[in-house]
C-alpha cells in the first residue's frame, strides 16, 4: 500500500513523502503539513490499516462416519491477526451463506454428504476451506425374534405347524418332529407323545398312525408290543423259557453232523405237560450260511430215530430229539420252536457231512 501526497503553493513541507506500507497494520496515522510562503500552515492526516492476511478456520466437532443418523452438527472455530472473524458454511456444494457454530442439519438423505465451512475478516479476506464428508445409512433391519413353537408343534419356513400324525414333539422350541417308535402309535396331529400299542395289539414299524390288533384267539401280556411274535394264546400263561442248554449254544451258529439227532434241551418253568408244541412246530428251514459268525460244535447228538419229546421232573428239563437229515450236510439251518402259549423260539445250525 502506498500513500502519496500532492503539495501545491507552499514554500516547505513536512511529512509528506510518499510512504510504502507493506506489513499488516491495526491503524497507522500519517500527517502531511505545507507552510506557505507567508508562513500559514496547512495540515492533513489520514490513518491506515492494512489487512491482507487470510483468517483461520478450524472444524471442532463433525457427525462419525457411518452413520444412520439423520440429522448432523457440526462445530467450528476461526481468527485473523487483526479483527474478528464471520463464517460461511456449505452442504453438499451449495452456495457458501452465513452461519454460526454449531450448525445443524436435519432431515438429510442416505448416502455421501459433505459440510464445508470458512472464515472471513473485516477487510474482506476469506480462509482456506475446511470440510468433512461423511455417509449416512440406512438403519439396519431388526434381528427376527427366534421363532419358538409350542410343544407339539415345530418351526419350518417361518411358522409354527403340528406334528403330523405318526409323529410328536415332546418340547417347546422344536425344529423337526419325532417319529412314533415301534410298540406306539399317533392317529392325530398336533401331539406331544405317542401312544402305547394296547395289550391285544401291536405296532411293528415306526410312524405308525394305528395299532394292529392280534391274530384271534391271541393276545399280548402287556402294552407296548413290537411284533406279531408278541402275540400269545389268550387265556394262557406264558412259559417261563429260560434259553436252550447244552449241547446248544444260544449265541452264534451250532455246528453238528447231518443225519444225527440233536438233544434239543430247554425249560418252561416246570412241567407244563407234554402238550407244549403248536401244530406243525418245531420245525426247520434252509438259511444262508454267515460268514464271520460265532460257531460252536454240538456234542452228544445221537443217531438219529423217530424225533420225540420227553420232560425230566428231576432236572425240570425238556428234551426234543430232533432227527436230522444226512442230505443236509453242508447247509445252515434254522430250528424254530413255537409253543402253545404263543411265544417262539429258534437256533441256528450248520451241519457237516
Amino acid at each position: 500500500m502506498t500513500v502519496t501526497w500532492t503539495v501545491t503553493g507552499a514554500s516547505s513541507s513536512s511529512g509528506c513523502e510518499t510512504v510504502t506500507i507493506s506489513e499488516d497494520t491495526a491503524e497507522r496515522t500519517l500527517t502531511c503539513t505545507a507552510t506557505s510562503f507567508g508562513g500559514g500552515q496547512t495540515s492533513r492526516t489520514v490513518t491506515i490499516k492494512r489487512d491482507a492476511t487470510r483468517p483461520e478456520v478450524s472444524l471442532t466437532a463433525q457427525p462419525a462416519s457411518p452413520t444412520t443418523t439423520t440429522t448432523a452438527t457440526f462445530a467450528f472455530t476461526g481468527s485473523d491477526n487483526l479483527t474478528a472473524v464471520t463464517f460461511e458454511c456449505s452442504l453438499d456444494d451449495a452456495a457458501f451463506a452465513p452461519c454460526t457454530s454449531p450448525r445443524e442439519y436435519a432431515g438429510l438423505s442416505l448416502g455421501s454428504r459433505t459440510f464445508a465451512v470458512r472464515s472471513r475478516d473485516e477487510a474482506g479476506n476469506v480462509s482456506f476451506t475446511r470440510s468433512y464428508t461423511w455417509v449416512i445409512e440406512a438403519e439396519a433391519e431388526p434381528e427376527p425374534e427366534p421363532l419358538v413353537c409350542d410343544a407339539g408343534t415345530y418351526a419350518d419356513g417361518g411358522a409354527c405347524v403340528p406334528a403330523p400324525a405318526g409323529s410328536f414333539v415332546a418340547e417347546s422350541g422344536a425344529t423337526s418332529a419325532t417319529l412314533c417308535a415301534p410298540g406306539t402309535f399317533q392317529p392325530v396331529e398336533g401331539q406331544t407323545s405317542c401312544t402305547p400299542a394296547e395289550v391285544g395289539f401291536y405296532v411293528d414299524e415306526i410312524g405308525a398312525t394305528s395299532a394292529t390288533a392280534c391274530p384271534a384267539g391271541t393276545t399280548t401280556s402287556d402294552v407296548g408290543s413290537v411284533s406279531a411274535d408278541a402275540c400269545i394264546q389268550e387265556g394262557g400263561d406264558v412259559f417261563d423259557f429260560t434259553g436252550f442248554f447244552a449241547p446248544i449254544r444260544n449265541d452264534g451258529v451250532n455246528v453238528a453232523q447231518a443225519g444225527r439227532a440233536i438233544p434239543v434241551k430247554f425249560s418252561l418253568g416246570g412241567d407244563q405237560g407234554l402238550d407244549i408244541f403248536m401244530d406243525g412246530s418245531p420245525n426247520s428251514q434252509v438259511i444262508a450260511c454267515s460268514a464271520g459268525v460265532p460257531e460252536g460244535a454240538v456234542e452228544g447228538t445221537t443217531t438219529a430215530g423217530r424225533s420225540s419229546l420227553s420232560y425230566d421232573p428231576q432236572t425240570q428239563q425238556y428234551t426234543y430229539v430232533w432227527r436230522t437229515e444226512r442230505s443236509w450236510g453242508n447247509t445252515c439251518r434254522r430250528l424254530t420252536v413255537e409253543f402253545t402259549d404263543g411265544t417262539v423260539q429258534s437256533v441256528d445250525f450248520r451241519f457237516n457231512r
